[in-house]
């Protein structure tokens, strides 16, 4: 299709790279000067090149047209209205005149009253008969109908929440997570949730399996390193959960948040080791340990040709090695 949006700000160049992505032609129009220049300055540098990070995945696309003239709304299959709230009223009126049958304008859902107001006034009563304003929740529903889609018989709540029930009683056995809370209709409730939020992010299940079979391995590894690590636990934690989100690995969101105590840790294993090794150290020499926290040396040995005619210094010096714990060997 044939694209034009008017705003250059933050949705305005999403929109537009998504779409040009997409394969469509893109003319994106700048309406003022006041907001978002930047923007529109860099893209006409580049020539339209954007490149769009989606869920770890890139993308380069190119945005075929760049324009601050809203006469080119002309001839475009499709016109979405993309500036700040404040600005539309003046838009509106800027673009209407340049709008020609057959085509439509999307403008924001809370704003689709104040355009219709808005087209009216500018158009006059005869608006009606060739014109109309749908919120985005109306599109689908006319699309829907002239498709024949609408006619598809829908689930209800209660209906998916049966084949939510369904679906974990199947893959029951090769839960290695919430096995036991799967079964919970709270749980259940969680799990649809989750689906409707994956879906509007378009995550596709091959997507996720991909996703969740890297952090199983991951874990697995981890595990390997670290016995005490569990990644049901780990995945309690928002702060580990939210690096995990940003493309970070495993192993690198675990010890992120838990380096200090890890470090503590292995201080403490090593100053067990350490001390097991004195004490076997110890016991190998037939040596104790001194009571009052001092380590005992080696056996002293004291070479004398007659005992008796030792004075009483080295009487003295034996007696306080033999009470710190040393043996005392005398060679006759």
């Amino acid at each position: 299709m044939n694209i034009a949006i008017l705003g250059a700000g933050n949705s305005g160049c999403a929109l537009a790279s998504d779409y040009a992505a997409r394969g469509h032609e893109v003319t994106l129009i700048k309406t003022s000067h006041s907001l978002h220049d930047d923007n529109f300055t860099h893209l006409c540098a580049t020539g339209g090149r954007m490149r769009i990070h989606d869920f770890g995945k890139e993308t380069d696309c190119v945005i075929a047209h760049l324009s601050r003239d809203v006469a080119d709304v002309r001839a475009k299959d499709v016109v979405l209205l993309c500036t700040q709230t404040g600005y539309h009223p003046d838009v509106l009126r800027r673009v209407v005149p340049f709008l020609t049958p057959g085509q439509v304008l999307l403008v924001p859902e809370q704003y689709s009253h104040e355009a219709e107001r808005a087209l009216c006034a500018a158009c006059g009563d005869s608006l009606s008969l060739y014109a109309e304003v749908l919120s985005f929740t109306g599109l689908v529903r006319r699309v829907a109908a002239e498709t024949g889609a609408g006619e598809a018989p829908l689930l209800d709540q209660g209906g998916r929440l049966l084949c939510m029930a369904l679906a974990l009683g199947q893959v029951a056995p090769r839960l290695r997570l919430f096995g036991a809370a799967a079964r919970r209709p709270q749980m259940q409730q969680t799990l649809l949730g989750a689906v409707d939020e994956l879906k509007t992010a378009c995550v596709t299940p091959d997507a996720l399996e991909q996703t969740a079979a890297r952090w199983s391995r991951e874990a697995d590894e981890l595990t390997a390193q670290c016995p005490d690590f569990d990644l049901g636990a780990a995945l309690k934690d928002d702060r580990f959960c939210a690096l995990l989100r940003a493309g970070i690995d495993v192993r690198t969101a675990w010890f992120a948040l838990h380096a200090q105590a890890l470090l503590e840790a292995a201080c403490v294993r090593a100053g067990r080791s350490a001390e097991q090794r004195v004490a076997e150290h110890i016991r190998a020499r037939g040596l104790r340990p001194a009571e009052n926290g001092l380590g005992g040396g080696g056996a002293g040995i004291v070479v004398r040709p007659d005992v008796s005619r030792m004075s009483r210094a080295d009487r003295a010096e034996l007696a306080a090695r033999a009470e710190r714990g040393e043996r005392v060997k005398l060679s006759l």
